[in-house]
């Protein structure tokens, strides 16, 4: 989960999104116990950075 959350805080969306979802698989318990909060922060850190990514390039590219 932190992994993710180092990925997306240096702007490495696939492996934060990616890691982000693995975390979040793995945290079977409540948020509070788990720091499952991490694997979601990543995730949508990730989702956010790769959406930013992709609309720079076509609007680069256009």
């Amino acid at each position: 989960m932190l992994l993710g959350l180092f990925c997306a805080l240096v702007r490495l969306s696939t492996p934060a999104i990616v890691f982000g979802l693995l975390g979040l698989l793995k945290a079977d318990r409540p948020p509070h116990e788990t720091g499952s909060w991490a694997g979601w922060a990543a995730t949508m850190l990730g989702v956010v950075e790769l959406a930013v990514a992709i609309a720079i390039v076509v609007s680069v590219l256009t």
